[in-house]
C-alpha cells in the first residue's frame, strides 16, 4: 500500500511540472492572422517541415542528407533535404518511416528540439505537451538559442507585391521590393501590401519576425489601364488594385499601397 501511495505521488509530481520558459503560451489556432495585426503569426501553428526548415538554415546550413529516410518526405517536395538533415542529426525523428512534414510541431517535441540544437533545458505543463506550439513562441524560443550559442543574423525589411497565387507568380515565391523570394512553409496572403521584417538566406524567406509596417512601398512599378482595370506590374508579376482613392498616374513610377489599393503614387 505504501508503495501504491508513492507512485501515485510521483504521477501527479509529472503531471503538475510548471512551464518555465518565459514566453507566453499563445493559442494553438491553424489559421494566420487577419486584419491588421501587427503580430505576425500569433494565431498560427508550425509545421514540422517549417520547424525542420528553420533549424537547417539557423543552425545546419552547410549540413547535407545522405538518404531519404522518410515513406512520406518526395524527393521533389521543399522540406526533402530539411526532413532527412534533422533526422540524420538527432534533432527530429520520424514514427515508424514516416516524418509527418504537414502536421504542427508539438510543445513537448519543440521542448525536445530546442534541447538538442543546445538551447536552455524547458520544463512544460504535462497537460499542454501534445498540443501544437504557437509560431510566435516557437521563433521566440528558436532566437533565444541563437543568442545563447552566440550566433547573430541579419534581418531584412521588405514590403510584399505578391504572393504565389497572384497572376504569372510562381507557387511559395513572393515579389518584393527587393526582389523575388521563396517563402515555402510560411503563411504570407495576410502580409501582402505591408512591410515585414524576415530572415533570408539564400533568396528563402526564412521566418517572419514582425510586421513592420501596415503599407508597402515599391519603385518601379508599371501602371496600365485594361478595360477599366488597373494593373500595377513588378518584376514581370501583375496585381489588380482599388484606385478609387486617388487619380492614377500611368507608366512606370513609384507607389504605396494598403489593402489591395494603391495610396500614394510616389
Amino acid at each position: 500500500m505504501k508503495k501504491i501511495i508513492q507512485a501515485l505521488l510521483i504521477c501527479c509530481c509529472f503531471l503538475f511540472v510548471s512551464c518555465t520558459y518565459t514566453g507566453e503560451n499563445k493559442a494553438q489556432v491553424i489559421d494566420e492572422n487577419n486584419g491588421e495585426s501587427t503580430v505576425y503569426g500569433e494565431n498560427m501553428t508550425v509545421s514540422r517541415a517549417l520547424a525542420a526548415k528553420m533549424i537547417c538554415c539557423l543552425f545546419l546550413d552547410d549540413v547535407k542528407p545522405s538518404q531519404n529516410n522518410f515513406f512520406d518526405v518526395a524527393e521533389d517536395m521543399w522540406y526533402f533535404d530539411y526532413a532527412n538533415i534533422v533526422f540524420e542529426n538527432n534533432i527530429m525523428v520520424g514514427n515508424n518511416g514516416f516524418f509527418k512534414p504537414l502536421e504542427p510541431i508539438t510543445y513537448l517535441e519543440a521542448m525536445k528540439v530546442i534541447k538538442r540544437i543546445g538551447g536552455d533545458e524547458v520544463d512544460y505543463d504535462a497537460k499542454n505537451g501534445d498540443m501544437p506550439i504557437s509560431y510566435t513562441l516557437w521563433c521566440s524560443m528558436v532566437e533565444d538559442t541563437l543568442e545563447k550559442k552566440g550566433k547573430s543574423i541579419e534581418y531584412s525589411e521588405i514590403s510584399i507585391f505578391a504572393t504565389g497565387n497572384g497572376e504569372a507568380a510562381e507557387v511559395m515565391t513572393a515579389v518584393t521590393d527587393k526582389g523575388i523570394y521563396r517563402y515555402c512553409g510560411l503563411w504570407l496572403e495576410s502580409c501582402k501590401d505591408k512591410k515585414i521584417k524576415a530572415y533570408i538566406l539564400n533568396n528563402e524567406i526564412v521566418f517572419i519576425s514582425d510586421i513592420v509596417s501596415e503599407e508597402g512601398t515599391f519603385e518601379g512599378v508599371n501602371i496600365t489601364n485594361e478595360n477599366d482595370i488597373v494593373w500595377a506590374e513588378l518584376l514581370g508579376v501583375k496585381r489588380k488594385f482599388d484606385c478609387s482613392l486617388m487619380d492614377i498616374k500611368y507608366g512606370e513610377c513609384g507607389i504605396k499601397t494598403k489593402n489591395g489599393a494603391i495610396i500614394e503614387i510616389l
